[in-house]
């Protein structure tokens, strides 16, 4: 059966992405006035660039090694780099037409000026923040520390270093419990079978709901993958922490906006104890208040990623990250543990939250 939401992604994808690549190497070839004879080899190599992401992609779910790791980190580099030289010529373009700002040492400034930022934006991937949510609650007797996670996307450009990363970062935090909130794995790549065992450094329990990339992935592929691993997997399911006085739902991502709203007509919601709902996007919050769910945790947004991608993002999902109330339950929504595509953020960072839940006094 077809995924046709992957299939219309990878159409749009694939029409926006080569038309930013034939206006760059025409701004270039234009600005510079190359010969496209005598360089038909750039040319041939830009053209590629186009589709390299796809292609690493692809080479990416069949072999595991230094090569396809290393094609993967280009592509995605390349994208990021793509996307911004396109804003850039665009700023470019439009001081050119409105006051007359057109040279070949002015477009070279911006050229520099994309590659400084690449530079600030691969910095920033690299370093994981943490935060402190406290929130307050008559149904919890103690405190109660929860490190949400989200959007690490291992497989494309994550390795082994990061997961150790992530795991230092949230044993740090104390936690009492870790949730992980979707998009775990990137996608259909060839994985060892101890890809995600660098977790298991977190000593607390761990679960994660399904994300959309674990969708692309294929359920049997994640099954493999988890059971290496002390993760536990929550799928459309409610499960009592008794240790902790706490229930846990956890809603499988879908494309469809009344998702939530048709799972937990099906699941039951004790209204007197503290429940908390993991769903990778942010939607169906209100149906999730009206349920009576305390704490709903989601990702898939990153923020956007890259500024000024959170504009797009935003049109299409809100909200896109932070803290939100409905009704008498709080929704967080996180920019990401990790990254999908690009390893570059930039108005943006890579995030583990720390949410503590304190007895109301």
């Amino acid at each position: 059966m077809a995924n046709w939401g992957m299939i219309l992604f990878l159409v749009v994808f694939v029409l926006l992405y080569g038309a930013m690549n034939h206006y760059v190497l025409n701004k270039v070839y234009k600005t510079f006035e190359f010969n496209k004879n005598k360089y038909y080899n750039l040319y041939i190599l830009w053209a590629l660039a186009t589709f390299s992401y796809i292609i690493a992609s692809y080479f990416s779910g069949k072999y595991y090694n230094g090569f396809t790791e290393g094609f993967m980190l280009f592509a995605s580099l390349w994208m990021g780099m793509v996307f911004l030289f396109t804003i850039a010529f665009a700023v470019y373009d439009l001081l050119r037409w409105t006051l007359g700002m057109g040279s070949a040492n002015i477009l070279f400034g911006f050229i520099i000026a994309v590659v400084l930022v690449t530079i600030f934006s691969i910095y920033t991937v690299n370093h994981i923040t943490t935060k402190t949510i406290t929130l307050h609650s008559d149904k919890v007797t103690e405190e109660l520390r929860i490190a949400h996670l989200s959007d690490l996307h291992i497989g494309s450009t994550q390795g082994p270093q990061f997961l150790d990363k992530v795991a230092a970062k949230t044993n740090a935090l104390q936690p009492d419990i870790v949730l992980i909130t979707g998009d775990l794995i990137d996608g259909p790549h060839k994985y060892p079978d101890d890809a995600l065992s660098k977790l298991d450094a977190i000593k607390v329990p761990m679960y994660v709901s399904i994300g959309n990339h674990e969708e692309y992935a294929g359920r049997s592929l994640v099954d493999r993958l988890l059971k290496q691993t002390a993760i536990t997997l929550l799928s459309n399911e409610k499960q009592s922490l008794r240790g902790l006085g706490v229930d846990l739902i956890a809603i499988d991502d879908a494309e469809n906006r009344n998702q939530v709203a048709g799972v937990l007509a099906n699941i039951p919601v004790n209204k007197s104890k503290y429940t908390i709902l993991m769903y990778h996007r942010p939607t169906g919050h209100d149906d999730a208040a009206r349920s009576g769910i305390d704490l709903m945790l989601s990702g898939h947004t990153h923020n956007g990623q890259i500024w000024p991608f959170h504009y797009i993002t935003g049109a299409f999902v809100q909200p896109l990250t932070g803290l939100h109330t409905y009704g008498n339950m709080t929704l967080y929504v996180s920019q990401g543990t990790g990254w999908w595509g690009p390893p570059m953020r930039l108005g943006s960072q890579n995030e583990i939250v720390l949410i503590r839940i304190l007895p109301k006094k």
